[in-house]
């Protein structure tokens, strides 16, 4: 079981959040890679939500994440009503995902494809 450990960090809007990435290994065709982020929607709910992307390095250090409305996997895999939204609740709910099971529901959404 592989935890995530993310800090929370301000987004442009000022509201916490907290994003990491996980390399797919080997690449599920153009898929190489899931983001999963954690922000407070306008509703005041901290939803975590998961991404399957494609990395892709420009060059001279830009890079940038791709993917396919409707088409590849992103899902919501934690969601909270927490009182107040601060660095630290983002963090806890972000750092109890299990990065093992995240890349079980991507495996099997494409595997079903």
């Amino acid at each position: 079981m592989a935890k995530l450990t993310a800090t929370a960090k301000k987004d442009i809007r000022g509201a916490w959040a907290c994003e990491s990435t996980l390399d797919i290994n080997p690449a599920i065709g153009k898929i190489n890679c899931v983001k999963i982020s954690t922000m407070k929607l306008s509703s005041g709910r901290l939803v975590t939500m998961a991404t399957a992307v494609t990395s892709e390095d420009y060059g001279n250090g830009m890079a940038g994440f791709s993917f396919m409305m409707f088409q590849d996997y992103n899902g919501m895999i934690a969601e909270s009503a927490p009182g107040r939204v601060t660095a630290k609740v983002v963090e806890a709910q972000h750092n109890t995902i299990d990065a093992d099971e995240v890349l079980a529901l991507v495996n099997a959404f494409y595997k079903n494809k």
